[in-house]
């Protein structure tokens, strides 16, 4: 007989909300006031692991039903590195939770865990 003990160490993280609906339609609304090809593409990933692939319609598709609360994630891929300074400066003026995950790709945090390495963007005062 095999006698397992608990390992507090082995259970899932907590998940922290550092992201609210109001948020969500910042970032929305931002990429929507970029035009044409300098607009990013986005992709999801959702509480339940659910990876959405990269899609360019913010105005519908982003929207969904209105309510962000399963989002874990999104990252923002810019086409250039001017469309990046935008991002960034969209993100940091909202106070997103985000990181960098490479150039011209962003990680916007809907929920992060106590592991997560993410730089807080402050708004501006």
């Amino acid at each position: 007989m095999r006698c397992i003990l608990y390992d507090a160490s082995m259970a899932a993280p907590q998940l922290f909300s550092v992201c609210n609906n109001t948020k969500w339609d910042e970032l929305r609304e931002a990429m929507l006031e970029l035009r044409g090809k300098e607009r990013p593409k986005w992709r999801s990933t959702n509480l339940n692991g659910f990876q959405y692939g990269y899609d360019g319609e913010w105005y519908y598709h982003f929207l969904g039903d209105g309510d962000y609360s399963d989002m874990q994630h999104v990252d923002v891929k810019s086409p250039s590195d001017a469309c990046d300074l935008l991002v960034q400066e969209a993100i940091r003026c909202i106070g997103l939770v985000a990181k960098r995950l490479e150039p011209r790709v962003w990680r916007v945090y809907g929920y992060i865990d106590t592991t997560t390495l993410a730089e807080i963007q402050a708004p501006p005062p």
